[in-house]
Parts: C-alpha cells; sequence; structure tokens
C-alpha cells in the first residue's frame, strides 16, 4: 500500500499534535494484511514483541520523511496559533465576568 516492505527505513511521530517526535527505523518484520482494520503491523529494528509494533498507517517511507516532519511541525504552529487565539477569548470572557458581575 505504502510501498513498505521489509528492509525499509520508514518514519513515524511518537509526540502529540502540539510537540512531534519523528522516529525513523528499519522495517525487520511485517505482521498482518493490508485489508485489516489499521492495515498491517512493522516491527522495526528487529524489536519484535508484540508492544513494539507500528501500524502502518502511521509510518512513512524515507523518500517522503521531509515533507512528513515538515507537515508535523506546521500542525504544530496550526495549533499553537488555535491555542493562543481560545486564549484571547477566555481572557475576554473573564473581563466580561469581571466588568459585569451578575448579583
Amino acid at each position: 500500500m505504502r510501498g513498505i516492505h521489509i528492509g525499509s527505513k520508514i518514519y513515524w511521530n511518537v509526540g502529540t499534535e502540539a510537540t512531534p517526535e519523528v522516529r525513523n527505523g528499519t522495517v525487520t518484520r511485517i505482521s498482518g494484511k493490508s485489508g485489516d482494520v489499521y492495515g498491517r503491523t512493522l516491527f522495526v529494528d528487529n524489536a519484535h514483541k508484540p508492544e513494539d509494533c507500528i501500524y502502518e498507517v502511521w509510518c512513512y517511507p524515507e523518500a517522503y520523511a521531509a515533507e512528513y516532519v515538515n507537515i508535523l511541525n506546521h500542525r504544530a504552529k496550526l495549533k499553537k496559533d488555535l491555542d493562543d487565539s481560545m486564549k484571547l477569548i477566555y481572557e475576554l470572557c473573564n473581563k466580561m465576568t469581571r466588568e459585569n458581575p451578575e448579583t
């Protein structure tokens, strides 16, 4: 589906939307089928325990790594901008409450 096979170098985000943290590794095992709900599961750098798997849909091949990192960083900036704008709304609501207390 994504051109990922054993030996492919992949990248995935382990951080949050606000603070992305991209990791990379080489696929050493693939489990499942492409038609599964989340697709195949990938195991990286010989970590083949169940808790070490990564869903294929969350991984990007090395050829797209730079673009993937740029998108994650852009999304983090948008998230910060949204949070900052909501802070202004809350400050306005607090100001209105202080200036017009309902008693």
